[in-house]
């Protein structure tokens, strides 16, 4: 029984390991949003204009869309130094974030 147990454990950390996405992957499937939030940063004043809002609803559906593929690969939520930080529930709580912003500045 315990050679059993030890083959399935083994198996199961193989498979994990499988799917587990490199650095490189998770880094390249944030680029996009990356480069969507250095274009808008954040909106302007307590005010924002229609555009503002358009975009941060653009935002809002790329960074869904980019939550799902990287929970979906396991991906870090950032890497420090080549070290993984956080993962699903930070990116979780900056989508809560994000669209709690946009409601309150734009609807």
């Amino acid at each position: 029984m315990r050679l059993v147990l030890a083959a399935l454990l083994t198996m199961t950390a193989g498979l994990n390991a499988a799917h587990a996405a490199t650095q490189q992957q998770c880094e390249a499937l944030l680029k996009p949003v990356e480069e969507k939030v250095a274009g808008f940063q954040k909106m302007r004043g307590d005010k924002p204009t229609p555009q503002d809002c358009a975009r941060s609803s653009e935002l809002i559906k790329l960074y869904t869309s980019y939550q799902k593929q990287a929970d979906g690969m396991n991906c870090a939520f950032a890497y420090v130094g080549g070290q993984k930080i956080g993962g699903a529930s930070e990116r979780a709580d900056l989508l809560a974030d994000i669209k709690q912003a946009h409601n309150e500045k734009c609807r």
